[in-house]
């Protein structure tokens, strides 16, 4: 492989279950370490009863070793969620995930 080949990683979490019952929200808290460079691409997904996954939040610059929170909306009619940790990259730099927790708020 050599520097400008792409590379691809993806990380995705079975369904979280309990989505739509009297839950209009999911809270998620990671630890992320990311360096960033022209090119590169991470994003965290939210699919929902296993639907076409969204943009729930992106990097777009160095964070090093943060913890990062998000809030995500629930459809009405929503019985699961998964998420998914997705970068894409061409040169020697990264994207670490640690700590992922989703809960009912």
């Amino acid at each position: 492989m050599t520097a400008t080949s792409p590379r691809r990683s993806r990380c995705a979490g079975r369904g979280v279950p309990g989505a739509g019952r009297a839950v209009d929200e999911r809270d998620g808290d990671f630890t992320t370490h990311h360096r960033q460079e022209s090119g590169q691409t991470a994003r965290v997904l939210a699919s929902f009863n296993g639907g076409t996954p969204t943009l729930v939040r992106g990097c777009t610059s160095d964070v090093v070793a943060q913890p990062r929170s998000l809030t995500l909306d629930v459809p009405a009619r929503a019985s699961s969620v998964s998420f998914r940790f997705h970068y894409t990259g061409s040169n020697n730099w990264y994207w670490v995930i640690d700590g992922v927790e989703i809960r009912t708020s």
